[in-house]
């Protein structure tokens, strides 16, 4: 990204000095306009990759492999690894760390994306009342890895651990099997600080009781509608997408970012039930 700013070998210090490399560098070729955009873009990244480097994180993946046999032994070349990527199937590849080349294209890209939008203010974030940070860390303690219905075994169809959920806080809804996701990803968003509705209303995002639970705090589509049109929300991209933003695989299923440190990106969520689960960049994501 900086490359594409004609900042390849600038070191990062403070905010101010890198809006004056910038503009130095940049005056005669971009618009003031773009020039803040990119600032704007940088800050925010240089700030959010701080938390990143030189420390440790778990990365998890839900593998199945697959190989021929003969004679009793393993053909070698036959051996194909696939990887869960939310609501689907992947080689595993996919979730690995792409190229040093491939990660510069993708920064040259976002880069010119921002630097060509028209029409609209830019900001990395819409609400400045909101903590992703503390959105990413409710949605990591409150999920794990489940593989298997703590209510009803193998039979529910659905992998969740219901016993390890924020119960006290927000007991069940229903005491069926069901799709947890959008209620879970809500709980994250509420625990970021955006503000709970006090009213209980077809319009409201509001939870407590299954008789005091709103559409838009537990369906998908409902839970989109509510975010985008108050402000909340705006589209993003697999690159730019960072922790404490959301995910949407389909209409019917919504996870939270936990990690965007620009090589990996994982997800937490319900239903399945998932804690810091590398994802991959699939199309209508």
């Amino acid at each position: 990204m900086l490359k594409e700013v004609n900042l390849n070998n600038f070191k990062y210090e403070s905010n101010d000095k890198m809006k004056s490399a910038l503009f130095e560098a940049n005056k005669n070729s971009l618009k003031k306009d773009q020039l803040s955009r990119a600032s704007k873009e940088l800050e925010f990244r240089f700030n959010d990759l701080s938390q990143y480097i030189n420390k440790a994180d778990d990365n998890n993946f839900f593998l199945t492999v697959t190989a021929e046999v003969k004679n009793n032994q393993i053909i070698q070349d036959s051996i194909n690894i696939m990887a869960e990527n939310i609501d689907t199937m992947v080689p595993i590849q996919d979730l690995l760390p792409k190229s040093s080349e491939k990660i510069e294209e993708e920064g040259i890209h976002d880069m010119q994306q921002i630097l060509n939008s028209q029409g609209e203010e830019y900001s990395p974030a819409l609400y400045a009342s909101y903590d992703r940070i503390a959105a990413r860390d409710y949605a990591n303690k409150w999920s794990i890895n489940a593989t298997s219905c703590y209510d009803h075994g193998t039979s529910c169809g659905i992998l969740q651990a219901r016993n390890t959920w924020n119960n006290d806080v927000y007991p069940y809804y229903s005491e069926l099997c069901h799709n947890d996701c959008a209620d879970f990803v809500s709980q994250a968003l509420h625990a970021g600080g955006i503000p709970m509705d006090s009213t209980v209303a077809d319009s409201t995002w509001h939870r407590g009781t299954a008789a005091q639970t709103t559409l838009a705090w537990v369906n998908t589509d409902a839970l989109k509608r509510y975010m985008v049109g108050k402000g909340y929300w705006k589209a993003s991209n697999y690159t730019s997408a960072s922790a404490g933003g959301v995910l949407y695989t389909s209409t019917s299923h919504v996870v939270m970012i936990v990690k965007n440190d620009t090589i990996i990106r994982q997800f937490s969520g319900h239903t399945n039930d998932r804690n810091q689960v590398n994802y991959s960049n699939i199309s209508g994501y």
